[in-house]
């Protein structure tokens, strides 16, 4: 039984929160698909913009429940919100159960993936991807299946994969044949996960799949689901009228390390889709011959959409006799591009480009100034040193090459590589950001 005080307590707050919640505005939920890169995780909802000060008010009034969770009461009186009528307040329930960790009323969560309203069965699936409800997967599933929404049907094929739901294959097997290419990423991810070679025929038919982020992680994936005997048959796709199956291909040998056919995926460097280009230049820079590859890897560095693939590829091989091409790379405003051109020309140890990677200690990224700041110092470029010295009062944080043992400032950085020169600091303070 409630405390007497805390019982004074909710009757007071009881009232506040429900008139709170009959006029707050359902929480938005925003998610985005996967990157390119990867699977990426699903967001959580995120809570309004402030109005008349509800948020704040709402916020006192869970925190002041979550105060009382030890008693167990407080997750009973949350929960009665679920059943309420109006869709902002069975959200707002939803949010609280999580806050409270209130797993043991997971048959009533998992009964909101059937209310008619959107915005419910999305914070349901939410709350239920939260609390880890793995005996609710069934549930999940038939949301994957019947479900209107294309983001909510992306969304319970990942939480099947987070909930480690083995069981719903079928179901994820299933959705693969869906007609929105982020549905199909997301069941191919939890598949890929649950490496269910029981579907290997479906994965490798992906390899057709007209959306590039499809086929290609079917690819990536693909060893996942079967062994090496197809190596050959992948190869074959080489040479594929479509150019999303031969850049899948192409990952796929990356995936299995067939560098063996290194000449057959060197070919498509000159091939007329970019996107079959990139994956070529990765593959080269994987398993690729410097005496034999890295001359057309240099000429990528004219390929405006794989400047910065061909530039990783060389700086992969070792390729330092093509420095000279990389540092012209160091006349694009791209940050990406140049983070990668210095970082080569470091690894090159390319000490005729210090001139051109002291023009970047002034860029407008903080990023590109700390890997020309590392490069010089690495390339121990004591004649740059004036330069460094008007950087001393930087206060954007220092992002230095991988395994940086550095933590601070750019104008820390800086202080310290003069120190170690014996530089005097004479320059006026100057904020370069």
């Amino acid at each position: 039984m409630l405390h007497a005080r805390a019982r004074r307590r909710y009757a007071l707050l009881g009232g506040a929160a429900i008139l709170l919640l009959l006029g707050a505005a359902a929480w938005p939920w925003t998610r985005t698909l996967a990157p390119p890169g990867g699977p990426g995780e699903s967001p959580t909802p995120e809570l309004p913009a402030a109005e008349a000060g509800a948020e704040q008010l709402q916020r006192q009034i869970l925190d002041d429940l979550l105060l009382q969770a030890g008693s167990g009461h407080a997750a009973e009186w949350v929960a009665a919100g679920l059943e309420h009528p109006l869709p902002e307040v069975v959200c707002a329930t939803l949010r609280a159960l999580v806050d409270l960790h209130a797993a043991q009323y997971a048959r009533e969560i998992a009964g909101c993936l059937r209310d008619s309203d959107l915005t419910v069965r999305k914070w349901a699936l939410w709350a239920v991807r939260e609390l880890n409800l793995a005996g609710q997967s069934s549930r999940v599933a038939v949301l994957l299946a019947d479900e209107e929404d294309d983001d909510l049907r992306a969304e319970a094929a990942y939480a099947l994969g987070r909930l480690d739901a083995r069981e719903c294959v079928g179901a994820l097997a299933q959705a693969l044949r869906d007609p929105v290419p982020g549905v199909r990423y997301a069941a191919l991810a939890s598949l890929a996960d649950f490496r269910a070679v029981e579907y290997a025929d479906e994965v490798t038919a992906l390899l057709h799949d007209p959306d590039f982020n499809v086929s290609r992680w079917a690819g990536e994936w693909l060893p996942r689901f079967r062994d090496r005997s197809c190596v050959p048959s992948l190869v074959a796709l080489l040479g594929d009228p479509a150019a999303h199956t031969r850049a899948a291909a192409a990952a796929a040998l990356g995936a299995f390390e067939a560098r063996e056919h290194r000449a057959e995926v060197s070919r498509l460097l000159d091939d007329p889709d970019a996107t079959v280009r990139r994956v070529a230049c990765t593959f080269l820079g994987r398993f690729g011959s410097r005496a034999k590859d890295a001359p057309a890897l240099a000429r990528r560095l004219d390929d405006p959409e794989n400047r910065r693939v061909a530039c990783i590829a060389l700086c992969r091989l070792g390729a330092d006799e093509f420095a000279e091409p990389v540092a012209r790379l160091l006349a694009f405003e791209d940050s990406w591009l140049l983070e990668e051109a210095i970082y080569t020309l470091t690894v090159f140890r390319a000490r005729g480009a210090a001139p051109q990677i002291a023009t970047r200690l002034d860029a407008p990224n903080f990023q590109v100034r700390s890997y020309a700041l590392r490069a010089l110092v690495l390339l121990d470029a004591r004649e740059f040193a004036p330069r460094i010295a008007l950087m001393v009062s930087d206060r954007d944080w220092f992002c230095g090459f991988e395994d940086e043992p550095f933590r601070g400032t750019i104008g820390e950085f800086a202080r310290q590589a003069l120190d170690r020169w014996g530089h005097p600091e004479a320059a006026p303070e100057k904020d370069v950001r």
